[in-house]
């Protein structure tokens, strides 16, 4: 059990805040009878943080510092039925896998992004995101795409409607367009999420690329 691991006394290091319980990475799930009549009841959502809520409330009646999260994902991306909420102690993560990272979070094709963050900020009083800020097109990678421009957009959406933290998948810095200007967007909106986004897209132009940056820009 990792909060007796000998790591953290070795190491002195705390053991880590938040425990994940999630689905594995696909879109398959249990179809017996008793899970089958739970997701009717509740939602796929609903079943799993049924489950999460169980284990929180055992070990977290001995650890009260701990956390424990769980990915809204694929099948359970959309809010629980029945009036199931996470508990005080469990973190939603959202995880963004509908999204046209083209377009704003206002756009009609991120209506389904934007709608669920609003109800899940109503029945998770820990909410994550899980934003992907890379395509996955083996085709294209690192082809140009212009999504720098709704970064602080989405993000102070998110920060308005009640999310917490982030997990931001942004791999492969080696072949990814303007990962640098991408990156300084996210962290920057991250620090205050009422910064003005084209501006720090030109003071960024200027700082890293110097007399070139009006050029690139």
């Amino acid at each position: 059990w990792p909060f007796s691991s000998p790591f953290s006394y070795v190491r002195g290091l705390p053991p880590p805040r938040i425990y994940d319980l999630t689905m594995n990475d696909n879109s398959i799930f249990c179809e017996c009878d008793r899970c089958r009549e739970e997701t009717e009841r509740y939602g796929h959502s609903g079943r799993q943080l049924r489950f999460v809520n169980a284990v929180a409330a055992k070990v977290g009646a001995g650890h009260p510092e701990q956390l424990f999260s769980t990915a809204a994902y694929l099948h359970s991306e959309p809010t629980p039925k029945g009036g199931v909420r996470a508990a005080d102690n469990v973190v939603v993560k959202l995880c963004n896998t509908r999204q046209n990272m083209s377009e704003g979070i206002g756009h009609p094709d991120n209506r389904f992004m934007h709608d669920q963050t609003i109800a899940w900020s109503s029945c998770a009083k820990n909410l994550f995101v899980w934003e992907y800020a890379i395509t996955f097109n083996q085709q294209t990678k690192g082809f140009p795409f212009p999504s720098e421009f709704h970064i602080v957009d989405k993000y102070r959406f998110y920060a308005r409607h009640g999310v917490k933290g982030f997990l931001i998948e942004h791999e492969n810095p080696a072949v990814s367009d303007m990962y640098e200007l991408k990156y300084y967007l996210e962290r920057r909106v991250l620090e205050d999420p009422e910064v003005d986004g084209e501006a720090l897209i030109g003071e960024f132009m200027s700082r890293y690329y110097g007399a070139a940056g009006a050029k690139i820009l």
